[in-house]
C-alpha cells in the first residue's frame, strides 16, 4: 500500500515536471517561445527590452555619402526579444538559416523580405550599424537575412533572422522578435 501510494505521488511529480518542460521539442531555457535553437548551438546573447525606432529593413543595405541606407525601412517602437546563438563547428550559415525559417513557418510567420550573400549589402553594415552586434560581422557571401511578420490576437509581431559565417569559420544566428506598439 505504502509503495503504491508513493509510486502515484512520484508519477504525479514526473507528469508535473514534464508539463513544465518547454512546449516545443528542442526548445531550451532562453529560447524564444516556439523557436527552438539549432541543435547543439549555444546561447551567446539573450535580451528582452523596450526599444524605440527598431529598424525593420526590407531592402538591401548600402552606404551613400558615408551614411548607411536602405531603400525600404520602417521604424517601430515596441518590446524586443533578441537571441544570438553560436553554432557547432562544421555547420553552414545557410543550413542554420533554413532550419530557423522552418521554425518560423510553423508559427505562421509570413516573409516580407529575404536576401542572401552580397545581395544583402555588406555584413559589417548589418552588424555594426543595424544590429549593433559586432560579432555578426563576417563573409558577405555567407550572410542570410529575413524580415517576417505575423498577427497574434490583433497585435503585430515582427521577426528578424540573420545568420553569418565569420572569418574564423564560426557561424552565428540572431533571432529578433519585436512586438510592435500600435501607433
Amino acid at each position: 500500500m505504502w509503495f503504491r501510494d508513493n509510486l502515484k505521488i512520484a508519477a504525479g511529480l514526473c507528469l508535473a515536471l514534464f508539463a513544465a518542460a518547454p512546449a516545443c521539442a528542442g526548445e531550451q531555457d532562453g529560447d524564444l517561445e516556439g523557436i527552438p535553437r539549432y541543435p547543439n548551438s549555444s546561447l551567446e546573447i539573450q535580451e528582452s527590452r523596450e526599444t524605440v525606432n527598431y529598424p525593420l529593413i526590407s531592402s538591401r543595405l548600402k552606404k551613400v555619402n558615408n551614411e548607411v541606407r536602405a531603400d525600404d525601412t520602417n521604424w517601430n517602437d515596441g518590446y524586443l526579444e533578441r537571441r544570438l546563438y553560436q553554432m557547432p563547428s562544421g555547420h553552414s550559415s545557410k543550413n542554420v538559416f533554413q532550419y530557423l525559417i522552418r521554425q518560423l513557418n510553423k508559427l505562421d510567420v509570413k516573409p516580407i523580405f529575404t536576401c542572401d550573400g552580397r545581395d544583402c549589402g555588406a555584413s559589417n553594415l548589418w552588424a555594426n550599424n543595424i544590429f549593433r552586434v559586432a560579432i555578426l560581422n563576417g563573409y558577405d557571401r555567407d550572410q542570410f537575412y529575413m524580415l517576417g511578420k505575423r498577427t497574434v490576437k490583433g497585435a503585430e509581431e515582427y521577426y528578424v533572422l540573420y545568420t553569418i559565417k565569420r572569418g574564423n569559420r564560426r557561424v552565428y544566428a540572431m533571432v529578433d522578435r519585436l512586438l510592435a506598439v500600435s501607433q
